[in-house]
């Protein structure tokens, strides 16, 4: 069976940071458990046995992409038992001639996933396309492609001083600039950071929108002045007590007891709602109901004193509204009185 390779979803990482290089060689060197491609400015680093890939800088040897693997729908390059081979090919882009590595992935009884890599001579940035080998005969639906997965941006480093993030959404949606390391916006983005005679920029997004519609996000795992990491701050409650679960508004439950696992948060009325104006990127999760938003907490022990925090705030600054508590939905107990909410757009 002929095997068709179809590349799409292309997407670019300009690494602005990086100073010019004479060096306008492109060079590939080839391992048994590694592939590196370069430019002298950027260089591509693919870790073959686990199906995943880093972006250095060369000047500085600094990571700036870590750990990225490619998910096409539920195919992923990191499966378990995936073969992975190469090819180093001429590449276009613009008009302008370099390389591209070609990373293949294939797994018997999956589709065949292609990675591909370019660099052109002198750029500070790397063409990403992804693509997938239909060795059946049927026809294949995408649905969905990601091909910076779970990467890790800046990997150990403090965005600060002066982080910012600024999104690419265009047409009837705001731009926005942030200074929490969290967003997700259409089309691109650009990120910021450092002293003014040594700034960092980097700006990720689509190049072509032929056939899905783009995206790009960045989870809040990093670190910056204004936003000091979740982790720092779980690690900070005080002596004696211990985290069982935390709950982003209805989206996930982390945290727990490694003997005793405590799911103990969970959302028991309210509805996921989206702010297109863009206050929709500042949270992990939203939630919405037009009488009220309950929270159902289970699992604790008689006896044993607990603690419960939330963070409580809106888009508008005229609501007025309270929070009470009831056990085994008995009597309502007022705990904050009707009061304004705190206003996002206040801080």
């Amino acid at each position: 069976m002929k095997k068709l390779l179809c590349l799409f979803c292309t997407a670019l990482m300009l690494l602005s940071g990086c100073k010019t290089h004479q060096d306008k060689k492109i060079t590939f060197m080839g391992g048994t458990s590694r592939w590196i491609f370069s430019n002298g400015i950027v260089t591509v680093v693919v870790k073959s046995a686990q199906g995943v890939y880093e972006i250095f800088r060369n000047d500085d040897q600094k990571r700036i992409i870590s750990g990225a693997y490619l998910r096409i729908d539920q195919d992923s390059t990191n499966d378990p038992g995936r073969k992975t081979d190469f090819d180093v090919l001429d590449f276009i882009h613009e008009s302008d001639s370099g390389k591209c590595l070609l990373i293949t992935s294939s797994k018997e009884g999956r589709p065949g996933l292609g990675l591909r890599f370019g660099l052109l001579p002198g750029k500070d940035f790397v063409v990403i396309d992804a693509g997938i080998m239909n060795r059946g005969t049927t026809a294949m639906q995408i649905r969905e492609i990601s091909v910076l997965t779970n990467g890790q941006l800046y990997a150990g480093r403090k965005l600060s001083p002066g982080f910012r993030m600024l999104d690419g959404n265009g047409g009837g949606e705001d731009t926005r600039v942030t200074t929490r390391p969290e967003l997700e916006c259409r089309n691109n983005l650009m990120l910021t950071w450092g002293k003014p005679e040594n700034r960092e920029v980097l700006v990720a997004g689509g190049l072509t929108y032929n056939e899905l519609e783009k995206f790009v996000k960045v989870n809040m795992n990093v670190e910056t002045d204004n936003n000091p990491s979740l982790h720092g701050n779980l690690k900070a409650i005080p002596a004696g007590l211990t985290l069982l679960a935390r709950l982003d508004a209805g989206k996930d439950v982390v945290g727990s007891s490694p003997r005793e696992p405590f799911e103990g948060v969970s959302v028991a009325g309210g509805s996921s709602y989206r702010w297109d104006s863009g206050f929709g990127g500042e949270y992990d999760d939203i939630l919405y109901d037009k009488k009220e938003v309950v929270l159902a907490i289970s699992g604790l022990k008689p006896g044993v004193g607990y603690s419960i925090g939330f963070a409580w705030s809106d888009d508008a600054d005229t609501r007025s509204e309270s929070v009470s508590w009831s056990l085994n939905k008995g009597a309502m107990n007022t705990l904050l009185s009707s009061k304004k909410l705190p206003s996002h757009g206040g801080g």
